[in-house]
């Protein structure tokens, strides 16, 4: 459940970034402490449900017994998924990989990428002059695209 709601809250946090500074007047208008309360919010809920089938589907049993006795070795004593269960919590398994690694890694490598497009855009006046006036906002710029990895010196 956290490390559902940390990939969450991390792909939140870079659309923020993205709205930022990339369309301020809308961060300005629809960013609010009311709004991040419910973002979190949400956002454990979404975590607590996705996590919920490891537990319910985890027990603890014996591994293996004596084939002469038929009892149960203590040893063996594990807590895991069972057998029984194993094909169904695999595609959970799967699920969640694809939810909670493959696609926001994907957004967020799209996001920055539009991050650093926009700076280095900003970095250039419309009609491709460098804008010297403005050294202090350029190095800092400069400093966030070199950040990315988008920019080469």
């Amino acid at each position: 459940m956290t490390s559902y709601s940390s990939v969450l809250t991390i792909t939140g946090f870079t659309i923020e970034r993205y709205l930022a500074i990339c369309h301020p007047i809308k961060v300005q208008q629809c960013c609010h402490l009311k709004r991040a309360t419910k973002c979190i919010v949400i956002i454990w809920t979404i975590s607590t449900c996705s996590a919920l089938p490891y537990p319910v589907h985890t027990r603890t049993f014996y591994y293996l017994t004596n084939p002469s006795t038929g009892r149960n070795i203590p040893d063996s004593l594990v807590c895991n998924i069972p057998l029984k269960w194993t094909n169904r919590m695999l595609t959970v398994f799967q699920l969640s990989t694809f939810i909670y690694f493959v696609v926001p890694m994907i957004i967020i490598t799209l996001f920055y990428i539009l991050i650093g497009l926009k700076l280095r855009q900003s970095e250039f006046s419309s009609n491709g002059n460098f804008h010297f006036g403005k050294a202090t906002a350029t190095r800092a710029r400069r400093a966030i695209l070199k950040m990315l990895g988008a920019y080469s010196v």
